[in-house]
C-alpha cells in the first residue's frame, strides 16, 4: 500500500503531482524558455541585410536623427512607413552600430543637439507647456545608452604602502649609483 501524499493524475494530457488534499486546478500553464540565440544589440555590421545597410547610410549621409529624419533614412531604403521608425531605433541600438557611426562622422555634438532638444520637452496634453519629465528622462537614458556611459557597477581600489627601511650604507650606494648615471639630485 503506497502512503505517499501525492497522487499522479493527467491533466490536459499532461502528468501531474497533486496533494491528496488538493483539488484538481483549473488551469495548467506551460511556461516556454526562450532559444539561446544572442541578441541583436551585440550583432555587428556583418549580419545586416542589404535593405539595413541602405537604411544606415542614408542616415549617415543626412545625419538627421530625428524621428523624421530616422523616418525618411528608412523609407528611401524600402522600409514601409509603418514599420520605418520602429526598425530604425532597433537598428540604430546595436552597439557595434553605434561606434561604427561615430567612426563615421556622427559625434558628441550632434547627440548633445538631440539632447538638449529633448530636454525641452512639453507634456503633449497639457494646455500652458508643462514639462513632460518622463520624456526628458528616456532622452537622457537614450544619450547614455548610445555613449555607454555608465558608472562601474563594483570599483575596487587596492591600495598598497611599501616601507623602505635603508641605513647609512644604502644611501651612499644610491648616491654613487646617481653618480654613475648623471644625475646631479640624490632623490
Amino acid at each position: 500500500m503506497d502512503k505517499s501524499p501525492f497522487r499522479a493524475e493527467i491533466v490536459d494530457g499532461y502528468p501531474v503531482l497533486l496533494d491528496l488534499r488538493e483539488r484538481r486546478p483549473k488551469t495548467f500553464r506551460i511556461k516556454v524558455k526562450k532559444c539561446g540565440r544572442p541578441g541583436t544589440a551585440s550583432l555587428g555590421l556583418s549580419r545586416l541585410d542589404p535593405r539595413q545597410k541602405a537604411a544606415l547610410e542614408n542616415i549617415v549621409a543626412t545625419r538627421d536623427f530625428s524621428d523624421k529624419g530616422k523616418r525618411d533614412a528608412a523609407m528611401d531604403a524600402g522600409y514601409s512607413k509603418r514599420c520605418s521608425l520602429p526598425a530604425m531605433n532597433r537598428l540604430l541600438a546595436r552597439k557595434p552600430i553605434v561606434n561604427w557611426l561615430v567612426k563615421k562622422g556622427v559625434t558628441d555634438e550632434k547627440l548633445a543637439e538631440i539632447i538638449k532638444e529633448g530636454l525641452e520637452a512639453t507634456h503633449p496634453l497639457s494646455k500652458d507647456d508643462k514639462p513632460d519629465w518622463h520624456a526628458r528622462h528616456k532622452f537622457v537614458s537614450e544619450a547614455n545608452k548610445l555613449k555607454d556611459n555608465y558608472p562601474a557597477k563594483r570599483i575596487e581600489i587596492d591600495e598598497r604602502a611599501v616601507h623602505i627601511h635603508l641605513t647609512g650604507d644604502d644611501v651612499e650606494a644610491v648616491r654613487k649609483y646617481k653618480e654613475l648615471v648623471e644625475q646631479d639630485e640624490p632623490f
